[in-house]
């Protein structure tokens, strides 16, 4: 979400892709059965749809997260997954240095 919409949930990309996890509506609409592209503005319905579209691609690349993560961002080469793990070290050195998640 830090790096897909830095956790704006009405973030629209000039793509065209919503949300939080800034998913494609025409890409996607029909699949999870979307209504409408402003549904996509709902946090917890895009976040459940998102962990969708990432194990879509979790299995379709048997396993490896930095194809799934590519994949998922319509991306090529590693710039894309490069900026997730990155994000996710610092939420995770927060999360170590935090009493807040005890």
């Amino acid at each position: 979400m830090e790096v897909e919409s830095v956790f704006n949930p009405l973030a629209k990309s000039k793509a065209d892709a919503r949300g939080l996890l800034q998913i494609m509506y025409k890409i996607w609409g029909k699949t999870y059965d979307i209504k409408h592209p402003s549904d996509l503005y709902n946090i917890e319905y895009n976040i459940d749809i998102g962990v969708h579209i990432l194990k879509h691609y979790l299995k379709k690349n048997n396993g490896n997260i930095r194809n799934a993560l590519q994949n998922y961002n319509g991306s090529e080469g590693t710039a894309f997954s490069n900026k997730v793990f990155t994000a996710l070290g610092k939420f995770t050195a927060y999360r170590n240095n935090s009493s807040t998640w005890d």
